[in-house]
């Protein structure tokens, strides 16, 4: 039976992709300097940039009116210095990908990326049409958790949540999983977080990377 699964990209497909163009964003539109001063990751582009108004003072409505503006702004940020050359796959990503492909299965995004972020993060390393669908911050969120059950919804497995999986590097991801309902939720270190963070989270399924194509299959029951 064909399974469903959902990908962070930052840090779980793709290093490299990082840069400031939140405070940026929010200096150029409102003239102010804000300062960042939590954990962003795991967080979506939408919720950073509430979360970093929140921290200079603004109410929920003037959060949410800012909000189109900005994230038309984040777009144009990020395809001004973007750099495809700076974006790398990680190890055995590709090979996963396919071989998840070849036996039917379903594979969608979950992401703090807006959409058009997100394609063209992935296609600058050639893995953007491996994915049918995804849940992504320019969709209607208040939480991560939401984006997962968008996908969800749009690749039709509101009612096969047991064969649905989400894969991501942080806590957050492994929370926004649960949060929809998913009891497969799949963490991966990659080297860059710390493996007892998604232990602690209470992921289903942890891997240091995913290099070896057949034994994470075979971990995962496939």
């Amino acid at each position: 039976m064909k399974k469903l699964f959902l990908f962070d990209i930052d840090n779980t497909l793709i290093i490299g992709s990082h840069d400031n163009r939140f405070a940026r964003v929010i200096q150029s539109v409102h003239g102010i300097d804000p300062k960042l001063e939590v954990d962003i990751q795991g967080l979506t582009d939408k919720l950073i940039l509430a979360v970093l108004l929140k921290n200079e003072g603004w109410d929920e409505t003037q959060i949410e009116d800012a909000m189109p503006k900005l994230i038309e702004e984040l777009d144009v940020a990020h395809a001004t210095t973007f750099k495809p050359e700076n974006v790398t796959i990680l190890p055995g990503i590709r090979e996963l990908l396919e071989a998840l492909k070849a036996k039917g299965h379903v594979l969608g995004l979950i992401t703090g990326n807006l959409h058009i972020i997100a394609e063209r993060k992935l296609s600058a390393v050639g893995i953007w049409d491996y994915f049918e669908l995804g849940g992504f911050s320019s969709d209607p969120h208040k939480t991560r958790g939401d984006l997962v059950t968008v996908a969800i919804e749009r690749a039709g497995y509101a009612d096969r949540l047991q064969d649905v999986y989400v894969v991501g590097d942080t806590a957050r991801d492994i929370q926004a999983a649960h949060e929809a309902g998913v009891e497969n939720s799949v963490g991966v270190t990659n080297g860059l977080r710390d493996k007892q963070e998604l232990i602690d989270a209470k992921a289903k399924y942890v891997f240091e990377d995913f290099t070896d194509t057949d034994q994470a299959l075979g971990d995962l029951g496939l």
